[in-house]
């Protein structure tokens, strides 16, 4: 039958319309993905912005290394990024695993078993918000991880709001080992680290290094002398005498006006190097730290 005929039978041309909205109608619509109920978190960021988010209990694993919240204590650990536990990872079934950091064994263990892979790039405060939008996305928690987001956010721009109109203490951050100086890394703006110091009023030293994470020599230090240097040792027991070594350190060093003076703070929270909403924590911390420099070098 040609077109044309076709055109002029009214009932064939209803029929052929029917017949086309009823295969669109009638397809199937793919149903979303279901929300992962047996997570395992390899990093203790992921975990605390997991559990922020409302879904501590769909957590079945997490790393050796995450302490924090309390809920987490009784879940089982899976070990590191370095070091995870594949046999136990396997057994645990889970429907989604979580990693930071790169770890080509856990990423071919997910693929080889169909395994839902997320990788958490959390490396500054964007990716972070931007980690917290896309579990909630995962974990069907998109208004909380928004909430979490505007609280979060809001919360560092009082910080950084309030600190406005004083002096900003040139400020060392150091990374090494406690009963040494050397091999010491510091960070830059280009760091998450180096982000909270600016907001929360202090000036980098080494703030406009190329690396986010570089590492400096004494000499270096020398040259920039800093109003304050904090050390970053979270997990280290016995602070008051960690900090008593570290001046004791840093006072054999010739030529580091901070050293000499003491003026050397120990940070041994647990949230200080993790990349999670307890962030606040750490901007607060460190806000009251630099407020009590400022004044005591209004006082020099």
């Amino acid at each position: 039958m040609h077109m044309r005929t076709i055109a002029k039978l009214p009932y064939l041309r209803l029929a052929l319309v029917a017949l086309v909205l009823g295969c669109v109608i009638g397809q199937d619509k793919p149903s979303p993905t279901p929300a992962p109920t047996r997570i395992i978190a390899t990093s203790p960021s992921n975990t605390e912005i997991i559990c922020a988010l409302g879904a501590c209990d769909r957590l079945v694993a997490v790393s050796s290394y995450a302490t924090y919240p309390p809920e987490i204590q009784g879940v089982q650990r899976i070990g590191g990024l370095l070091d995870p536990d594949m046999e136990s990872i396997l057994a645990l079934s889970p429907d989604l695993l979580v990693m930071r950091g790169v770890s080509t064994q856990i990423q071919n263990l997910c693929r080889d078993h169909s395994i839902r892979f997320y990788q958490d790039r959390t490396d500054t405060l964007e990716t972070m918000y931007k980690t917290i939008r896309e579990l909630g996305e995962l974990l069907h928690l998109q208004t909380e991880a928004s909430a979490l987001i505007l609280k979060t956010r809001d919360q560092l721009r009082q910080i950084q709001k309030s600190v406005k109109a004083r002096r900003r203490p040139r400020v060392l951050l150091t990374l090494r080992s406690p009963d040494k100086l050397s091999s010491i890394t510091t960070v830059s703006d280009k760091s998450y680290l180096g982000e909270v110091i600016k907001l929360a009023g202090g000036d980098n030293v080494f703030g406009n290094l190329n690396a986010a994470y570089p590492s400096i020599t004494l000499e270096d230090i020398v040259a920039q002398q800093p109003d304050l240097i904090i050390e970053a040792m979270p997990g280290e027991k016995n602070p008051k005498k960690l900090r008593e070594n570290a001046i004791g350190l840093w006072r054999g060093v010739a030529g580091i006006q901070a050293g000499q003076r003491g003026n050397v703070i120990v940070l041994t929270e647990d949230y200080v190097l993790i990349p999670s909403p307890r962030v606040v924590q750490l901007a607060t911390r460190l806000q009251r730290i630099f407020d009590s420099a400022g004044d005591q070098r209004d006082e020099r």
